[in-house]
């Protein structure tokens, strides 16, 4: 079942988000810090579940959260100095976070969570429903693509030692 998150889910949405953040930090500890030093504190918990521009999709079986869904409506800026010049001021729904337990992985959960991001952006007038993968997260974008995504861009890197 999916559902909105609850400040009852903070131990299993740190628990779903430390296995990500150990894979990144394994990966590339160029880039990302020890997740023990950062992990969700409860005032940033309580901070999002509160802000109406973010929501929490939680996927629910048997007690248990197996996957979260972390979305952020980004409205078009009033402020001209914030306009871009090339591109399209229009609003978004963008995914943060997007995390299913290795354990429950291959089961559809991941795709029920982007359905509902999906109808979510429909709720709230998003034109478009991005996110951004790192390339660290092998078979990932193959999983988005399946879905009907489509690559927007790519961000590219040099070590300068």
């Amino acid at each position: 079942m999916i559902r909105e998150a609850t400040f009852r889910d903070y131990d299993e949405l740190n628990r779903l988000e430390m296995q990500v953040a150990s894979k990144h930090l394994t990966a590339r500890p160029d880039i990302f810090k020890n997740p023990l030093e950062w992990s969700v504190d409860v005032d940033y918990l309580e901070w999002i579940l509160e802000n109406h521009q973010t929501k929490i999709f939680v996927y629910e079986e048997n007690g248990r959260v197996l996957g979260h869904c972390k979305v952020d409506f980004e409205e078009p800026s009033d402020d001209d100095e914030d306009e871009s010049y090339t591109q399209h001021d229009v609003p978004i729904l963008f995914i943060e976070s997007m995390v299913v337990d290795t354990a429950a992985r291959g089961r559809g959960i991941g795709r029920e969570l982007i359905d509902r991001a999906k109808a979510y952006a429909k709720e709230v007038g998003a034109k478009r429903l991005e996110l951004c993968v790192w390339a660290l997260n092998g078979g990932v974008q193959e999983f988005y693509e399946h879905l009907g995504m489509k690559v927007q861009s790519t961000q590219m890197e040099f070590i300068i030692d």
